[in-house]
């Protein structure tokens, strides 16, 4: 299902953006 694949990966992609945001703002 194309439709669950690009979910998931959505999903993936915001886990990994928000743990490289926290990233950034630690000093």
């Amino acid at each position: 299902n194309a439709r669950h694949f690009y979910y998931e990966w959505f999903f993936v992609i915001t886990v990994l953006c928000r743990k490289l945001v926290v990233t950034l703002a630690a000093p």
